[in-house]
């Protein structure tokens, strides 16, 4: 790769960048300002952001002729993008990027309800049942005269099911399977390869979706399942329920496991500086909001002595210590 393939590649990098970024918040004015200098820089940059809108408008017009079990080969297999020329590369990124940001945006936006990154919300439906969502969640609620279902799209709720006067059956439908509410409280997890299903109050019966298999599970139990099998229940944490308080509280977390709550949570990449040669033996306790992010960031950097900075994408976090 010579040193023009470098300088376009690392380019068209921060060309997704920015489409990230716009496509999930929008920009802010300073941030539009911030664009337009990145854009302005170079004729490569006029180059590599023109290559990405051309595509954004490809798969706008004909999104389903791009396959979205693409995406994961075409990412994190260097072999790939080792034999394939840079612009067809680039070009098939682009696609897969741009496709799986159209994907996951028409989910949330055809859903009843959702939240985005960093967001909770309580939601009252017509029978008093209460549902909470967390943050990155979809659903659709789909009432008829026989059944209440709700269909979890992506995310993670929380379920406290009304007195219903028609003694309709409360359903829980997802990719893996259905929970059937049995007079109870409850809260559905779900991940890329399995479901999380805790109870709080009563019990809720699961079914499998692929094999059919049911298990009745009792208050205090948390339950991992996915199309075709349980896995053994355990015991609640209900520090895990806090969520729905917009708080989540640690316990002596490593750094690294600490990232990925915040990644999750607030859907930013976090990266620890070398200087953070320690990072495993630093351990974070404590309770953090879920909704405020420079909150957290400010009472990590009070608390442990850490410098935590964002990109100018403000899509990354950059951890450090301060000397």
């Amino acid at each position: 790769m010579n040193i023009k393939e470098k300088d376009d590649s690392i380019i068209l990098e921060q060309a997704l960048d920015w489409l990230l970024l716009m496509d999930e918040n929008g920009l802010s004015e300073t941030q539009k300002i911030e664009f337009e200098q990145w854009k302005n820089l170079s004729i490569q940059h006029q180059k590599n952001w023109q290559k990405i809108e051309n595509v954004q408008n490809k798969l706008k017009q004909n999104t389903e002729q791009i396959p979205k079990s693409i995406a994961r080969d075409l990412l994190t297999h260097q072999k790939i993008t080792q034999i394939l020329p840079l612009n067809l590369m680039l070009i098939m990124i682009c696609s897969v990027v741009i496709a799986s940001i159209y994907f996951a945006h028409e989910q949330a936006w055809t859903s009843d309800y959702s939240t985005t990154y960093g967001e909770q919300k309580e939601i009252l439906l017509n029978d008093g049942t209460k549902i909470h969502l967390n943050s990155k969640t979809a659903i659709d609620v789909q009432y008829g005269e026989k059944q209440r279902n709700i269909i979890l799209k992506f995310g993670e709720i929380y379920v406290e099911t009304g007195k219903d006067e028609k003694h309709r059956p409360f359903t829980v439908l997802n990719k893996d399977g259905a929970m059937l509410a049995l007079g109870t409280a409850f809260d559905v997890r779900q991940e890329n390869e399995f479901t999380t299903l805790s109870v709080t109050q009563h019990s809720v019966e699961a079914t499998t979706q692929s094999t059919n298999q049911k298990i009745k599970l009792e208050t205090g139990y948390s339950m991992d399942f996915n199309k075709t099998q349980f896995y053994p229940k355990q015991k609640i944490n209900i520090e895990n329920m806090l969520w729905r308080h917009s708080l989540m509280m640690v316990d002596r977390m490593n750094l690294a496991e600490f990232s990925k709550v915040i990644e999750k949570n607030y859907g930013l990449k976090v990266e620890a500086d070398t200087t953070l040669s320690h990072q495993a033996e630093l351990k974070i306790s404590g309770t953090y909001p879920m909704n405020d992010l420079e909150r957290l960031i400010t009472l990590l950097e009070d608390t442990y002595g850490l410098e935590i900075k964002k990109n100018i994408f403000g899509n990354k976090l950059l951890i450090k210590k301060t000397i």
